[in-house]
C-alpha cells in the first residue's frame, strides 16, 4: 500500500500546514482495510482518507419507519448486476442526467462525468431498480470482502413514489444486511442535508482517529465554526467527546504500511 500526502494550503500565522492523505491499495484485503480506516475510493486506484460514514450491518435492524419505507415501494424490485454487464440506454441516461441536475445542480454531473461513474474502473456493480421492467433507479455499487459502498444514486424524480432515494438506501443496506456482510458504507457527512444516513439503526462515522456513533459529536464537528487550530487539539471537543483519552494509535492510523514498505 502507498500512502501520498498532497500538500494544500499552509497557515504560516498559526503554524498549521494541512494535507489531504491519500492511498492506493495493492490488494483486495487492502481495500477492505482502507474503508475501515475512514478512506473512501476517488479515481481509482486512489483513495481519500475523510469523514466516512457506514451502517454496521450486525447492529442494523428494520425499524417502523424503514418498513414503511420498504412497504410503500413493495412493487419495486432490485437487482444487483455486475456493471460490466449493465447496459445504460439513452433513457436511462436521461434519468441519471435529470436526477443530477435537481440533486446536485445544473452542470455538476455532465455525460462525461457520469460516463466515469457509472464504469468498471469505478464501480463493481449496479444496484438496479425496476418497476415493470422499466428503470426508476440505479445505484452504483463497490464491493469487496463483506463490505459494500452505496456510492452515486439515481432516480426517477417525476417517479409518484414519495421517498424513492430513502427507499434505494434502505433497501440496499436491507439486501447486504440480509447476506451477512459486515459494513455498508455511505459515503461522507458534513453538512446537515447528509443526516438521513443517521437515520439507520448502526450508523457510524469516522473522526479521525476512530468510528463513533455519538450523534452529538457528529453535530458538534458540522457546526465547529473555521478554527486555525486542529481538532485534537480543541479542548472544546476532546474534554467534551474524549475526557479520558483519544484512541489514537499509530497501528490505527496507516503508519504501519509504510513500515511494512521499508522492511520488505
Amino acid at each position: 500500500m502507498r500512502i501520498i500526502f498532497s500538500e494544500s494550503n499552509p497557515d504560516y500565522k498559526n503554524y498549521t500546514f494541512p494535507y489531504a492523505v491519500w492511498a492506493i491499495p495493492e490488494s483486495q484485503e487492502e481495500i477492505v482495510e482502507l474503508y475501515d480506516r475512514g478512506f473512501l475510493p476517488s479515481r481509482k486506484p486512489r483513495f481519500y482518507l475523510t469523514r466516512s460514514t457506514r451502517i454496521t450491518l450486525k447492529r442494523f435492524e428494520l425499524t417502523y419507519r424503514a418498513r414503511r419505507t420498504l412497504k410503500a415501494c413493495q412493487d419495486i424490485e432490485m437487482t444487483l448486476i455486475n456493471i460490466s454487464d449493465f447496459v445504460i440506454d439513452k433513457s436511462i441516461r436521461e434519468l441519471c442526467l435529470q436526477c443530477a441536475e435537481q440533486r446536485f445542480g445544473e452542470g455538476v454531473i455532465n455525460e462525461q462525468r457520469l460516463n466515469r461513474i457509472i464504469n468498471p474502473e469505478n464501480a463493481t456493480h449496479i444496484m438496479h431498480f425496476t418497476r415493470k421492467e422499466k428503470t426508476v433507479g440505479l445505484v452504483t455499487i463497490n464491493t469487496a470482502p463483506k463490505i459494500a459502498h452505496y456510492n452515486f444514486a439515481f432516480y426517477d424524480i417525476t417517479e409518484p413514489k414519495k421517498s424513492l432515494g430513502t427507499f434505494m438506501l434502505t433497501a440496499t443496506i436491507n439486501y447486504f444486511h440480509n447476506r451477512d456482510c459486515n459494513y455498508l458504507y455511505m459515503g461522507t457527512c458534513y453538512g446537515k442535508k447528509f443526516l438521513y444516513k443517521a437515520h439507520f439503526e448502526g450508523f457510524e462515522f469516522f473522526n479521525g482517529a476512530q468510528w463513533s456513533s455519538d450523534m452529538n459529536e457528529l453535530s458538534f464537528l458540522m457546526e465547529r465554526p473555521h478554527q486555525p487550530n486542529h481538532l485534537f487539539e480543541s479542548s472544546d471537543y476532546l474534554n467534551t467527546f474524549h475526557p479520558i483519552t483519544l484512541d489514537i494509535d499509530v497501528h490505527e492510523t496507516g503508519f504501519r504500511y509504510i513500515t511494512q514498505a521499508h522492511s520488505a
